[in-house]
């Protein structure tokens, strides 16, 4: 096959992906991770379902695609936030936090599929690739607060990362799948951030 056709041939394939994508996030948004099957994906594309097949391996093969769009998208969303004249680690820390928390609240079916339960037959070894680039926004200035001493320093900076984004994941998650139960304002929210940061300094 000339080469410039198998390209035309490529961005075709490239472009049904994408359409395919927006078709689930479109699903996902609507109903949430469950309503998102090749069957209703075909439906909405006006598709007969096999031709799907083609283009993506299976339903987890698409909700890892849009894990990986809304990983990337809470990734740059947070390094915007940070972007800048500041340069001071604890600020940038707090300023990671809320950008954090504010995406998950205003994006619940996004973040629901970034950090849903892999199959455990096919689930992989490793975090994907956007979930580490958000775990490593949390650390690097964890560790150059330790470095600075204003941070305690018997905690690992990675452990410390995990920590904290954990407590950060637990309150996001508990918003999203349980609403209503508190009054979760934006006040509170800066006031936990606050006191997960405090418990990082230590004493």
């Amino acid at each position: 096959m000339p080469k410039a056709s198998q390209e035309r041939r490529e961005r075709a394939a490239n472009e049904m992906r994408r359409t395919i994508l927006d078709a689930a996030e479109h699903l996902l948004i609507e109903g949430g991770p469950d309503e998102v099957t090749i069957r209703k994906i075909a439906s909405l594309l006006d598709y007969a379902p096999p031709s799907l097949y083609y283009y993506v391996a299976d339903k987890e093969a698409v909700l890892a695609a849009l894990a990986d769009r809304h990983g990337t998208q809470v990734a740059q969303a947070m390094q915007q936030a940070v972007d800048g004249p500041q340069r001071d680690p604890l600020a940038r820390l707090r300023i990671l936090c809320q950008a954090y928390m504010e995406w998950a609240l205003a994006n619940p079916m996004f973040y629901l599929v970034l950090f849903r339960p892999r199959q455990c037959e096919r689930a992989e070894k490793n975090p994907t690739e956007s979930v580490k680039r958000l775990f490593d926004l949390f650390a690097e200035p964890i560790t150059l607060a330790q470095k600075q001493g204003r941070l305690r320093r018997d905690t690992p900076p990675r452990q410390a990362a995990q920590t904290l984004w954990g407590s950060l994941h637990g309150l996001a998650h508990f918003q999203i799948t349980q609403p209503g139960l508190v009054d979760f304002s934006p006040t509170l929210m800066s006031c936990q951030i606050d006191s997960l940061l405090r418990g990082l300094r230590g004493p």
